[in-house]
């Protein structure tokens, strides 16, 4: 399974649900789950651009997004981001410590985003906003989220997502959220992101852009998985936020179902944009 993504989409981050619910019913039949970072924001080298001043037209942008997929908005969005690319070495590094450290860190990359509205775009703010995270070692992030090795890293993920297949590149069709490859500010061609590839042997199935969830299903059936009690099951509120440490409220009624409750013991933050459920504890995404 390779999840094509960035940080900072609007269209990924709506999706979250949807995909934490497949990881919840198919874990145990899926070998592995590959994030593969796509530089979304390639704006790093206009350093003398007016992030505070650009934050209200793409705050409107994300309202819409988000009015549609349920997932919060950010409210205020403080600023536009600089770029994806801190972000994405943040996971990059992450991955060393193991899959469900890089997802656990993936997702407060989002939240410095999407939920507290300062989004993580430079590795001091990217250290400052994994603070917290379960599981993760800090120091060790930090050690190495600079390095050439993690550098080389993230930049084959971008260009590995500038190699869209032929499904996306010839998809017809035009709604908002629709998986058909984009041209990237470099020229090249790219998947949009969210985009899911199911890969068995020669074959490959793709989920593209902002697809209902049963069509997530549908490829892990079409590539081997098998019906069972688990994939037709909902985790408790409990259960989810044992396995998740946040919940944004649309995503408690996704992954639990419609009449799902709070969590017991859970904090829940409220603002203008959302609801988000977390443990006990969990620190929130803070940047520098």
């Amino acid at each position: 399974m390779i999840e094509y993504t960035d940080a900072m989409c609007s269209w990924a981050w709506g999706t979250e649900p949807k995909l934490r619910l497949l990881h919840w019913r198919f874990d145990d039949q899926i070998d592995s789950w590959r994030y593969v970072m796509g530089h979304l924001v390639e704006d790093e080298y206009l350093p003398d651009r007016d992030r505070e001043a650009d934050a209200p037209k793409l705050g409107e942008y994300w309202k819409v997004v988000c009015d549609q997929t349920g997932m919060p908005r950010p409210d205020p969005l403080r600023r536009s981001p600089a770029g994806s690319r801190a972000s994405g070495l943040a996971v990059k590094a992450a991955e060393q410590q193991g899959p469900a450290t890089a997802e656990a860190v993936l997702r407060r990359m989002r939240e410095a985003t999407f939920v507290h509205g300062e989004p993580a775009d430079t590795v001091d703010r990217v250290v400052s906003a994994c603070a917290g995270v379960d599981g993760l070692d800090l120091a060790a992030l930090e050690a190495v989220v600079g390095s050439p090795e993690i550098a080389l890293a993230y930049d084959g993920d971008r260009d590995e997502t500038r190699t869209p297949n032929d499904y996306v590149l010839t998809l017809e069709g035009d709604r908002p959220g629709i998986g058909r490859a984009r041209q990237a500010k470099d020229g090249r061609m790219r998947f949009v992101f969210p985009t899911i590839l199911v890969r068995v042997g020669d074959d490959e199935l793709t989920v593209p852009g902002w697809m209902p969830y049963e069509d997530y299903e549908r490829a892990l059936f079409a590539a081997g998985a098998v019906p069972s009690e688990r994939t037709r099951s909902n985790p408790s509120p409990e259960e989810a936020l044992a396995r998740w440490p946040s919940l944004a409220g649309h995503e408690l009624s996704v992954i639990c179902g419609p009449d799902a409750t709070v969590p017991s013991g859970a904090t829940t933050l409220r603002w203008d944009g959302g609801v988000l459920h977390a443990r006990p504890g969990y620190l929130p995404a803070a940047t520098a």
